[in-house]
């Protein structure tokens, strides 16, 4: 198989634009106003925006973690967006699980949060997750 340059550049030139094209999308899908684009997201957009973590995206804490977490979430992001234009999804089908590794990568313990009781390590360590108590917290 021969090799010309104008080959190579063009390939280089499409996989360039498949690169840049894709992280626009993807960071265009992980602001929280992509997530408040179905109206069903109304009332989580809206405490989420008065609450402590209105500075904190969406992703951080509803993506697990790691790459198959990322995956993961955009095949359910894009099952949700199917789900959404062809039926009409009410409130009580919103099923968003919070991974504890989210919740100790900005809450640490003790060091960050003085006033954490101790027995927040007990928990963690039994498996209990942290929205079991504080479900509410962002929303």
């Amino acid at each position: 198989m021969k090799f010309n340059l104008k080959n190579i550049m063009f390939d280089a030139g499409i996989i360039l634009s498949a690169i840049i094209l894709s992280l626009g999308i993807k960071g265009s899908t992980e602001s929280p106003e992509f997530c408040n684009n179905c109206h069903i997201m109304d009332p989580a957009y809206e405490s989420w925006s008065r609450s402590a973590h209105s500075e904190v995206k969406c992703l951080e804490c509803h993506e697990e973690p790691g790459f198959s977490g990322y995956l993961k979430t955009k095949a359910q992001g894009a099952e949700q967006a199917v789900t959404y234009l062809i039926s009409s999804p009410d409130q009580s089908d919103l099923n968003a699980h919070v991974a504890n590794k989210n919740c100790i990568d900005c809450h640490r313990s003790e060091e960050k949060v003085p006033s954490i009781p101790e027995d927040h390590q007990k928990r963690i360590e039994s498996d209990m997750e942290c929205a079991m108590c504080h479900k509410s917290t962002a929303h």
